[in-house]
């Protein structure tokens, strides 16, 4: 038997048992199964609808060195021999001049 066919032959199984009058040793015995097999397909179908969840515990992320990463990342530094020039990244036009006069300077 195929899965799906398997499946569906214990959905109709489970389905007869719940509108069937007799005993449960009765309603094996006419259909072949034991009382063991019924038992887990109909709980197997029962807790095949209900949703899974897992919990996660989110901790945010403690960096004690993020300011002065940002910073570092915020300056541009220019090392020349002793010559030390710090710029801050969002000073472009000045980051222009100041590479026009060490291009024409080297």
């Amino acid at each position: 038997m195929e899965n799906t066919s398997k499946k569906a032959f214990w959905e109709n199984i489970i389905q007869k048992y719940s509108s069937y009058e007799g005993s449960l040793i009765d309603f094996c015995t006419e259909n072949n199964i034991t009382k063991r097999q019924l038992y887990y397909h109909k709980n197997k179908f029962k807790n095949s609808n209900k949703p899974v969840f897992h919990a996660i515990d989110l901790k945010p992320i403690k960096n004690k060195n993020t300011n002065n990463a940002q910073e570092k990342n915020n300056n541009i530094r220019i090392e020349i021999g002793k010559a030390n020039i710090i710029i801050p990244a969002t000073e472009a036009e000045l980051i222009k001049i100041i590479l026009k006069e060490l291009q024409s300077t080297c």
